[in-house]
């Protein structure tokens, strides 16, 4: 196993895979892993630099203390109790009901140790997500012409005289029930509309 000891990454050095940080630094274009999870280079290294942040020192865990087979088998890894830390790094705020999730869907065996390849493929997801919310907000405040909402029938009477489209009240009054229930569509229930239409 691991040894039960983690240190911050010095600059440049070198990961059990080869990789340092430095070099990570300067790499051109994604890796093949981050192409799958469609993630820019951008985003892989900033990924990884909250990730060696926090990766557990082979060298300081001492030659003894680590199954060398095992620790190649594994590759870079980081103790359970800094992936919030490191995803905090990244602007990621996680519940503890969450983290409890997440820790036990990336170490579903209880050892103690998160691998580079699980979080950088929970932290692609995140960052989809980020992004997902970023464009329904602004979605969003194109229908309240910037304001805070919520979304009332003058907001789409208003979208359908700028696109030119003689809607009656009643057709537009539907729109509003079919989406809230009510005369009204919050932030969420707007969310809930973009989802039931493939859009999110």
């Amino acid at each position: 196993m691991p040894p039960r000891q983690q240190s911050k990454r010095k600059p440049g050095a070198t990961t059990t895979g080869g990789t340092s940080s430095s070099s990570t630094a300067r790499r051109k274009g994604a890796s093949k892993l981050a192409k799958e999870l469609k993630l820019s280079p951008e985003e892989e290294d900033e990924i990884r630099e909250a990730f060696d942040m926090f990766v557990v020192d082979e060298e300081e865990g001492g030659p003894d203390s680590m199954d060398v087979d095992y620790q190649q088998e594994m590759g870079d890894v980081i103790e359970t109790g800094n992936v919030r830390k490191a995803m905090l790094a990244l602007g990621f705020e996680t519940s503890r009901s969450e983290l409890t999730e997440i820790l036990d869907t990336l170490d579903p065996h209880k050892s103690g140790y998160v691998t580079w390849d699980s979080f950088v493929r929970l932290c692609a997801l995140k960052m989809k997500y980020r992004d997902d919310q970023a464009e329904l907000t602004r979605a969003y405040h194109l229908f309240t012409n910037g304001g805070e909402g919520p979304i009332t029938i003058f907001d789409l009477k208003r979208i359908a005289r700028e696109l030119k489209e003689n809607v009656d009240d009643s057709v537009l009054e539907d729109m509003l029930l079919e989406a809230s229930g009510g005369l009204t569509v919050g932030l969420d229930e707007f969310e809930g509309v973009m989802k039931r239409a493939g859009v999110l």
